[in-house]
Protein backbone atom coordinates (compact mmCIF):
# COMPACT_ATOMS: atom_id res chain seq x y z
CA UNK A 1 0.00 0.00 0.00
CA UNK A 2 1.24 3.74 -1.17
CA UNK A 3 1.26 6.09 2.35
CA UNK A 4 -0.75 8.58 2.08
CA UNK A 5 0.96 11.92 1.29
CA UNK A 6 -0.74 13.91 4.04
CA UNK A 7 -0.14 11.08 6.75
CA UNK A 8 3.05 11.14 5.85
CA UNK A 9 3.90 14.89 6.02
CA UNK A 10 2.34 14.47 9.80
CA UNK A 11 4.24 11.33 11.05
CA UNK A 12 7.75 13.33 9.74
CA UNK A 13 6.70 16.81 10.76
CA UNK A 14 5.79 15.95 14.57
CA UNK A 15 9.26 13.63 14.34
CA UNK A 16 11.29 16.43 12.48
CA UNK A 17 9.91 19.85 14.25
CA UNK A 18 10.30 18.98 17.86
CA UNK A 19 13.79 19.69 19.00
CA UNK A 20 16.00 17.27 21.56
CA UNK A 21 19.04 17.26 22.78
CA UNK A 22 20.71 13.93 22.93
CA UNK A 23 23.41 13.13 26.44
CA UNK A 24 26.54 13.86 25.31
CA UNK A 25 27.98 11.99 28.38
CA UNK A 26 26.72 9.14 26.94
CA UNK A 27 28.73 6.22 28.66
CA UNK A 28 28.49 4.71 25.16
CA UNK A 29 29.48 7.74 23.60
CA UNK A 30 32.44 7.97 26.17
CA UNK A 31 33.88 4.58 25.52
CA UNK A 32 33.63 5.40 21.56
CA UNK A 33 35.72 8.19 21.76
CA UNK A 34 38.72 6.64 23.92
CA UNK A 35 38.46 3.60 21.80
CA UNK A 36 38.67 5.09 18.61
CA UNK A 37 41.29 8.52 19.16
CA UNK A 38 38.40 10.48 18.61
CA UNK A 39 38.95 13.69 17.26
CA UNK A 40 36.67 16.80 16.62
CA UNK A 41 36.10 17.88 13.29
CA UNK A 42 37.53 21.71 12.87
CA UNK A 43 34.86 24.38 11.50
CA UNK A 44 34.62 24.08 7.78
CA UNK A 45 33.77 27.12 5.33
CA UNK A 46 32.58 25.82 1.53
CA UNK A 47 33.33 28.95 -0.50
CA UNK A 48 31.76 29.54 -4.06
CA UNK A 49 35.23 29.07 -5.49
CA UNK A 50 35.59 26.12 -3.78
CA UNK A 51 32.57 24.37 -5.51
CA UNK A 52 33.31 26.21 -9.14
CA UNK A 53 36.74 24.23 -8.68
CA UNK A 54 35.13 21.00 -7.89
CA UNK A 55 32.37 21.21 -10.34
CA UNK A 56 34.90 21.97 -13.37
CA UNK A 57 36.05 18.21 -12.38
CA UNK A 58 32.93 16.98 -12.98
CA UNK A 59 32.65 14.98 -16.47
CA UNK A 60 29.88 16.15 -18.60
CA UNK A 61 26.79 13.98 -19.39
CA UNK A 62 26.88 11.55 -16.81
CA UNK A 63 24.07 10.41 -15.09
CA UNK A 64 24.25 9.48 -11.19
CA UNK A 65 23.65 5.67 -10.21
CA UNK A 66 23.96 2.13 -11.61
CA UNK A 67 21.76 3.16 -14.55
CA UNK A 68 24.07 4.21 -17.22
CA UNK A 69 21.55 6.57 -18.84
CA UNK A 70 23.44 9.73 -19.76
CA UNK A 71 22.41 12.89 -21.46
CA UNK A 72 20.06 13.59 -19.23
Amino acid sequence: MIPDAEESRKFWCGIWSESKNHNQNAEWLEKLRTESNYQKQDHLIITKEMVLNQSKKIPNWKAPGKNGVQGF
